[in-house]
């Protein structure tokens, strides 16, 4: 899997959260991370070969589950409520 993130630099987003969630995806194998779409290409050619078996492991979700949660207490202590 490609994660492209928005990024704040190009005004596409107003933070760079998208680039944080695709780092750390990307840090534990989970996808393959594209910062400069000149980059695209060859991520492209590497994971065209990567076949992914089925597998009923929920570690995922777990991160996801987790990230969520943490960027959502943090946005709450942010705005002090």
């Amino acid at each position: 899997m490609i994660a492209v993130p928005r990024q704040k630099r190009f005004h596409e987003v107003n933070d760079d959260h998208q680039v944080e969630f695709a780092r750390a995806m990307s840090q534990r194998g989970l996808v393959t991370a594209v910062y400069e779409i000149d980059e695209l290409e060859t991520a492209l050619e590497k994971v065209s070969f990567v076949r992914i078996p089925p597998q009923r492991d929920t570690r995922l979700i777990g991160f996801l589950d987790d990230y969520i949660s943490q960027l959502a207490q943090a946005r709450h202590m942010k705005d002090g409520k």
